[in-house]
């Protein structure tokens, strides 16, 4: 469920563009990174970083903290310092969207990684 709410849900937008633009007379279909790059994937990255930690740091105001979900966290927040830098400077007229789109989906599966290990380190705790 984690996946679908946090991660499908917020590229539907760019499923969305890609599908109209197909409809369009003239349309050139865009390649996986570039169109990657319009996704916002830096963004999304940093919501699950974000959400995954302040999940972790409740954990731990609750006394339950397992200790797989301390390495996490140190994944979360080194996440979201370099995509808040990369997301920052992502937008520019001179950016090559093929190399934004490339890195952002390879941030972007490293977030899945350490979100989804906190969340589920969470969940597993808050279960028992």
């Amino acid at each position: 469920m984690w996946f679908l709410f946090a991660v499908v849900f917020a590229v539907l937008p760019t499923l969305g563009q890609y599908l109209s633009g197909r409809q369009m007379e003239g349309y050139v279909q865009p390649g996986f990174f570039v169109l990657a790059s319009k996704a916002q994937l830096y963004v999304v990255s940093m919501g699950l970083a974000a959400s995954a930690l302040g999940q972790a740091l409740w954990q731990m105001k609750l006394g339950n903290f397992p200790s797989g979900l301390v390495p996490a966290s140190v994944g979360n927040v080194l996440i979201l310092a370099v995509t808040t830098y990369l997301a920052a400077t992502a937008d520019g007229e001179s950016m090559n969207a093929t190399a934004v789109g490339q890195q952002s989906t390879v941030i972007l599966l490293a977030t899945l990684l350490t979100a989804g290990t906190s969340t589920y380190l969470c969940e597993r705790g808050t279960t028992r």
